[in-house]
């Protein structure tokens, strides 16, 4: 990026054992004392200078002060060489169904009594990921040991990954190393061999059985490939099937991210108020992007926010994203509940890019207390713990429902006055708490938008209009039609894996 970026410290706290004082980037092998001072790379000395000193000084315009964003060893791996180190981040890993990532935050307690078996996080914060604990199956010096069978006369190489064949082009060499798994399948970490760069691949498994899925994996795709954001995921690849009929299966390639925000919520390592506004900037950066081509994410939760061990937050999972121009797109299911607004709980018949805003709300609050602030068991608690916190709304905050059967609905709810926010947030900066206020207004109208979201003055260290992009062109849903058959959208991946691979030896 242009600007300058923030290395962000997250300490392990207080240890007896002095090995503890010293702290692993997921990816890159570089290590740090623990009390933020100058990276030290004595213990690794072939490690990339990611964070050479000098640091950026105090009075340096726009600097980001803070320091990086660290992983623990696993304690039942061996990492004695820093050949290894990269493997740490992707070889333990939770499945998101976004369907990128994504290494796990592993955390080694060793305060009491040595070392502890880590902690893997799993869930989703309302979403529907699978979690998978343990190491995945790593072998010696802690990398999984996969073989592959080369097939169609050496252009792809088939590996059984934990029961799952998971057949990719020849260009992705081994080791393929498993990162995640879900119900959608499974996401393996590997090298292009000919770009050197290290991608996440996505298999969907059985891409067509269901109709809404498939035209989900049709859309993110398209829509990736329009976009072009260094806060978006970034699409590197639609592997080409080796035969044009009868392919069930649809592998996305997408750049390698370590973590998301949901396991860096889940696990013990502090967050300060400086890492809030440098994701929450990041994030508003990326949104501002997105709804400049005219479409809504629709989507957005902790899970959905990808970070690697330098804190860049990226974007991802845009299945459900559509256009802002659309109205018939009103009963499709959108966001999960928790960090779902208002209007779309009262079933709406419009919403606007204010939904997003509302899930950003929810984001930055949780960034804080580290808990969802509103996981209703269902719609009508949903909205009771939603009116706890911003109150209940006033006649004149309903206009944007056209139902009068809607808005009787809601006068009918239990009368709250709005919370004070200090009380609910005690350790949340006087800024945050102000742009959180905004955000969280249950009229969509009136609630900020993202272009005065970054102009807010909790975010004027890191603000700069000149360097927040739109994008240069709407994306269009006009692919997407009633009458879209299983082959129709078959015959549309096909064509999109022929952009990224137009060799006709294929």
């Amino acid at each position: 990026m242009a600007w300058k970026r923030r290395a962000l410290h997250l300490s392990t706290g207080s240890s007896s054992n002095s090995n503890s004082n010293q702290l692993l980037f997921g990816r890159h092998g570089t290590s740090i004392s623990a009390r933020g001072k100058a990276p030290a790379f004595s213990t690794f000395p072939n490690a990339p200078p990611y964070l050479l000193p000098p640091w950026p000084p105090r009075n340096q315009p726009r600097a980001r002060r803070c320091q990086p964003l660290f992983f623990l060893p696993c304690p039942r791996c061996s990492f004695s060489s820093p050949s290894l180190l990269p493997e740490l981040a992707r070889s333990l890993a939770a499945a998101r169904p976004a369907g990128v990532s994504i290494g796990l935050l592993v955390t080694a307690d060793r305060t009491r009594g040595g070392d502890r078996s880590m902690r893997m996080e799993g869930g989703g914060g309302g979403g529907g990921g699978a979690g998978v604990g343990g190491c995945l199956g790593l072998g010696q010096g802690g990398e999984a040991q996969i073989k592959g069978t080369h097939t169609h006369g050496g252009r792809y190489v088939q590996y059984n990954v934990y029961g799952n064949l998971f057949e990719v082009s020849a260009k992705y060499v081994p080791p393929i190393r498993p990162v995640g798994r879900g119900a959608f399948g499974i996401i393996c970490a590997a090298v292009n061999a000919q770009t050197r760069e290290e991608v996440a691949i996505k298999k969907i498994g059985n891409a067509f059985d269901n109709q809404i899925d498939a035209k989900r994996t049709l859309r993110e795709i398209k829509l990736l490939r329009h976009m072009n954001h260094e806060n978006v995921i970034s699409l590197k690849d639609i592997i080409r099937p080796p035969r044009r009929e009868n392919f069930n299966d649809v592998y996305i390639v997408y750049e390698l991210m370590d973590t998301d925000l949901h396991h860096l919520l889940r696990s013990n390592q502090p967050l300060t108020d400086d890492h809030c506004q440098y994701f929450v900037y990041q994030l508003l950066r990326g949104l501002k992007y997105v709804h400049s081509a005219n479409v809504l994410h629709r989507d957005l939760r902790p899970s959905n926010l990808l970070l690697n061990a330098k804190c860049d937050l990226k974007i991802g999972d845009f299945g459900l994203a559509r256009t802002t121009t659309e109205t018939d797109f009103m009963m499709e299911y959108v966001v999960t509940r928790w960090y779902r607004a208002p209007e779309l709980l009262l079933n709406c018949s419009e919403y606007t890019q204010a939904i997003d805003m509302w899930s950003v709300g929810c984001i930055l609050g949780e960034m804080v207390t580290r808990e969802p602030l509103f996981p209703g068991k269902d719609y009508v608690h949903q909205l009771r713990l939603i009116t706890e916190l911003v109150g209940s709304p006033d006649d004149t905050s309903l206009g944007f429902l056209r139902s009068d059967n809607a808005r009787r609905y809601v006068r009918s709810l239990p009368q709250y006055p709005k919370q004070h926010f200090g009380a609910r947030f005690p350790t949340m900066s006087s800024g945050a708490m102000d742009l959180l206020e905004r955000m969280l207004v249950f009229d969509p109208s009136k609630r900020i938008t993202v272009d005065e979201a970054l102009c807010h003055p909790y975010l004027a260290s890191l603000h700069e209009i000149n360097d927040e992009p739109v994008c240069p062109a709407p994306f269009s849903f006009d692919f997407e039609h009633p009458s879209l058959t299983e082959e129709d959208i078959k015959e549309l991946i096909w064509r999109e894996s022929l952009k990224f691979n137009p060799d006709p030896i294929h």
